[in-house]
């Protein structure tokens, strides 16, 4: 019992890790996409109306996700993984 316990605490914290990290790829992607949607001004650079950005910052917020999306997902895999052992656990008894 004292076991599942522990196993369903750190199953819910890998799984509010897991939504976090989510979220921020999410963010960070959107973001790249609306970099790389952009037009360009006379110098080649992006603008927004208000703002120049430097051309191939949205390559480097895209690869900035890619990490994210990774811990995201074995965080998910992980959460998955404990809560089903935990399962298991309060099965048996």
């Amino acid at each position: 019992m004292k076991n599942s316990f522990w196993l369903r605490l750190g199953a819910a914290t890998q799984g509010v890790l897991a939504v976090v990290l989510g979220i921020l790829a999410v963010l960070l992607s959107a973001y790249a996409i609306i970099k790389a949607r952009m037009p360009y001004n006379d110098a080649g650079n992006y603008f927004d109306g208000v703002t120049v950005h430097h051309a191939g910052s949205e390559y480097f917020y895209g690869l900035l996700a890619l990490p994210f999306w990774a811990l995201a997902v074995l965080a998910g895999i992980g959460a998955y993984r404990a809560f089903k052992r935990a399962s298991r656990g309060d099965q048996s008894h």
